[in-house]
């Protein structure tokens, strides 16, 4: 059993806290394309930030703090992909009400649906077993591109 605060703790934590940002944001009479991406943006860029500085600054400076960082780099990874989701699924009700997305063009849509099947792909191979399916060269390289 996990101790403290961390491993599936930390994912559902930032799951209900992005839940009830997004909701809160929705249930307003014009909820706007602003008020998503200042609630979502926030909690994805710290959750990625978190998972993608853990290792150096482990190394840089290391503490009970770093140390923490890098044993939950994973599940700050798996953040990220939650905080996205609601992101993707809060842009899907927005477009639904306004047809906001109508105003891109095609280069940022893709850019964007590609950006989301990367995250989902790189959360879904965020377990050991993945590891070993893919092998940890083959692992270390589609996650090296894809936080990158």
């Amino acid at each position: 059993m996990e101790r403290g605060f961390g491993g599936l703790r930390l994912v559902a934590t930032v799951a209900v806290a992005v839940a009830a940002l997004c909701g809160a944001v929705l249930s307003t009479p014009t909820p706007g394309e602003e008020e998503l991406r200042a609630t979502t943006a926030l909690t994805s860029v710290v959750c990625f930030l978190a998972a993608f500085t853990a290792s150096a600054l482990a190394r840089l400076r290391p503490s009970p703090g770093t140390r923490w960082l890098l044993t939950n780099r994973r599940y700050l990874g798996l953040s990220f992909a939650v905080s996205h989701l609601a992101h993707g699924l809060a842009i899907a009700a927005l477009q639904r009400r306004t047809n906001f997305l109508a105003s891109y063009d095609l280069t940022t849509l893709i850019g964007g649906g590609l950006g989301f099947a990367l995250i989902a792909l790189l959360a879904a191979t965020s377990n050991d077993a993945a590891v070993r399916w893919l092998g940890a060269p083959a692992w270390k390289r589609l996650h090296g591109i894809g936080v990158h």
